[in-house]
């Protein structure tokens, strides 16, 4: 009859690593504002500025585009346009419209 054969011990266990989290995602730090860019430099000598309603209530950044029958064409900071009738703004941007040459930008 033939010997058992040897048990060998068993092998120490070893403890699981730490598993690390993962890292954070960066997120991109916010920009103060992000400017529209202008390739054909039309809106040079027309800065933006702050556009109020005659209650004070809303308030737009847009620059001047257009007047036409009674009513302001704005682009606001991103790019976008917005109607108002100019009876609807406050007299001081009423007095800055009747102030600008009618032809403000290319009639849209």
């Amino acid at each position: 009859m033939e010997p058992p054969p040897a048990i060998e011990p068993p092998k120490p266990v070893e403890p699981p690593k730490p598993v690390e989290p993962p890292a954070p995602e960066k997120k991109p730090e916010p920009k103060e504002k992000e400017k529209v860019i202008d390739p054909f430099g039309q809106n040079e000598g027309n800065p933006l500025r702050m556009w109020s309603d005659a209650s004070g209530m809303y308030q737009v950044e847009a620059r001047l585009v257009h007047v036409q029958d009674g009513t302001v064409r704005l682009q606001k900071a991103n790019g976008r346009y917005v109607r108002v009738a100019l009876d609807r703004l406050c007299v001081a941007d009423q007095q800055f419209v009747q102030g600008q040459p009618q032809a403000i930008a290319a009639t849209w």
